[in-house]
């Protein structure tokens, strides 16, 4: 069912994207999790189940699939070319000073220092979101790619 889903909305994603345009899919990163569940909320239990391969957690809203950059890159290896994947939030998240976050100087250090660090694929590795840019293959009818 979750991959019917996931192909009915690629599908429609895909269908309004301008010739040339990219698909971006930007998700949780299993990794950045695990910080995020050590570092930051003090919970290494919790980060342990993530790197044992417990991800399921419900919210509010309902359980939450999470698929990581593999799954999805499987799942559209007919239709679309991995162009990038990029690091969002590896470290800027991580100040527990939360003063010092609304100061222009340390804003304008920490984007640069952002923007260099998730480009590099160690820190891709453990950003708390990945950004994964995609470009069609060839401009086929997804009815043929889903059969």
């Amino acid at each position: 069912m979750i991959r019917l889903v996931t192909v009915e909305i690629l599908n429609e994603l895909v269908r309004v994207l301008k010739p040339g345009g990219r698909l971006s899919i930007v998700k949780h990163n299993e990794l950045g999790k695990v910080l995020a569940y050590a570092v930051l909320n003090d919970k290494p239990q919790a980060a342990l189940e993530v790197l044992n391969g417990n991800s399921d957690e419900g919210t509010v809203f309902g359980n939450r699939n999470l698929y990581n950059n593999d799954h999805l890159v499987n799942s559209l290896a007919d239709a679309m070319k991995l162009v990038d994947v990029y690091g969002i939030k590896s470290l800027f998240g991580l100040s527990s000073n939360n003063e010092i976050k609304f100061t222009d100087e340390w804003y304008q250090s920490m984007l640069e220092l952002e923007t260099k660090a998730d480009a590099m694929d160690e820190f891709k590795k453990i950003a708390f979101y990945n950004n994964s840019a995609r470009k069609p293959m060839t401009f086929r009818s997804w009815d043929e790619w889903r059969h």
